[in-house]
C-alpha cells in the first residue's frame, strides 16, 4: 500500500493515477463515436499528463538505477490513442483489445523462433495458427 508521503515522485505518481482516471471519466461519459470538442481536448489533456507523468517517473528511476517503470509498446500505443482523442474519436468504441490481442499472439509465436528467420517463420507460423482456428470454428459451427 503506497500513500502520498508529499515527495515530488510521490506527488507525480498520484498525478498520474488522477489523470488516468479523469481520462477513463470523460471518454466513458461520452455516448458516442464522436466525441464533443471540449470532452475531446478535456480527455486529450488528461491523458497526455498521465503519459508525461509516468515518463518522468521512468526517467527519475532509470537515472537513478532502478528500472521501476517499464516503457513498453502498449505506452506507445496508448499515445496513438490519445491522438485519436485529440481528433474527437472516441476510443471506447474504436479501439478494442483486438490490436493488443494481436501483439501479444504474434509476440508468443515470435518467441518460440530463430532470429535470423524470425519474419518468415512468424508469419509462416501465424497462418498456421488462424487457419487451424477458422477450421475448428467451421466445423463446430457448421458452416461447412
Amino acid at each position: 500500500e503506497q500513500t502520498c508521503d508529499g515527495s515530488e515522485k510521490s506527488k507525480i505518481r498520484s498525478l498520474s493515477l488522477y489523470a488516468c482516471c479523469e481520462f477513463m471519466a470523460i471518454v466513458d461519459s461520452q455516448q458516442s463515436v464522436i466525441m464533443d470538442k471540449s470532452a475531446s481536448e478535456s480527455a486529450y489533456k488528461a491523458g497526455m499528463l498521465m503519459l508525461r507523468c509516468y515518463h518522468w517517473l521512468a526517467h527519475d528511476a532509470t537515472v537513478k538505477g532502478k528500472y521501476l517503470y517499464h516503457l513498453i509498446p502498449k505506452w506507445h500505443y496508448l499515445f496513438h490513442i490519445m491522438e485519436d482523442v485529440r481528433d474527437g474519436i472516441n476510443c471506447r468504441y474504436m479501439r478494442g483489445l483486438g490490436e493488443e490481442d494481436l501483439l501479444g499472439k504474434m509476440k508468443k509465436i515470435g518467441r518460440k523462433v530463430h532470429k535470423t528467420s524470425a519474419s518468415k517463420r512468424l508469419l509462416q507460423r501465424y497462418i498456421s495458427m488462424i487457419s487451424r482456428r477458422w477450421k475448428q470454428r467451421t466445423h463446430r459451427f457448421g458452416w461447412l
